[in-house]
């Protein structure tokens, strides 16, 4: 994963060895921006940051052959999921627990607890 002063020209010729499957090059000039280079020749700009808990993320910002780095760049900084004085919405998944839950065995409430917690960390 290196770290490198990120280009357009840079972005244009970076090739993946027949031997890895991706590369990731981190940008110098914003926190957390990378370029993704498939083995297929794909290119992918993420941002990937550490949410409200602790965890790290990542989040998809475009295609390199549709995006330019200055539009990656600008996206990047104004992504909400990078500020961490937000607080992390409730998942939708947590609202299907229940559901998830009814066919089954009746569970003890530790256990209850324990799939709810795990629920909203992954979520």
């Amino acid at each position: 994963m290196p770290k490198v002063e990120l280009t357009q020209s840079f972005i244009h010729n970076a090739r993946v060895d027949l031997k890895t499957r991706s590369l990731d090059c981190y940008d110098k000039k914003i926190r957390g921006l990378l370029l993704k280079v498939s083995a297929s020749g794909r290119k992918t700009f993420y941002i990937r940051f550490k949410d409200s808990a602790g965890l790290n993320r990542q989040r998809k910002i475009g295609n390199a052959a549709i995006l330019t780095l200055d539009e990656a760049r600008a996206l990047a900084r104004g992504l909400p999921c990078a500020d961490k004085s937000r607080p992390r919405p409730f998942p939708p998944c947590a609202y299907k627990l229940g559901a998830y839950t009814r066919g089954f065995r009746p569970k003890r409430v530790s256990t209850l607890c324990n799939d709810l917690q795990k629920v909203l960390e992954y979520g």
